[in-house]
């Protein structure tokens, strides 16, 4: 808590290399390739299971305020309910095919 408070009170601006470290930045690439980047891993989650993709951003905005049994319950709810979904069932099935999955996450590019 002390990095942030130390960037939230100085406002001090941090370059690219200080934000990866610190972990505010996932990764780094050159400007020449920013776009292409954040394209291709947009891309990406095109055929990611929309339920579970906006669990997991829900799960992730509350567990700043849930202990950690509050925490595995919430997600254990969370996989429940993406195991009821069209998507899972349409995956398990392609698994049983011998398919591949339709959503693979973009390997890093870096």
């Amino acid at each position: 808590m002390g990095r942030a408070r130390e960037l939230i009170l100085s406002a001090r601006e941090v370059d690219a290399e200080e934000a990866l470290a610190l972990g505010i930045a996932s990764r780094v690439v050159a400007e020449d390739r920013l776009m292409e980047t954040a394209t291709t891993m947009a891309k990406s989650f095109v055929e990611a299971s929309s339920t579970a993709f906006a669990l997991s951003k829900n799960l992730l905005n509350q567990s700043y305020g849930l202990d950690l049994r509050q925490t595995v319950e919430a997600e254990s709810l969370a996989q429940a309910a993406c195991l009821e979904t069209t998507y899972h069932k349409e995956a398990a099935q392609r698994f049983l095919d011998g398919k591949p999955p339709r959503f693979r996450w973009q390997a890093d590019p870096a």
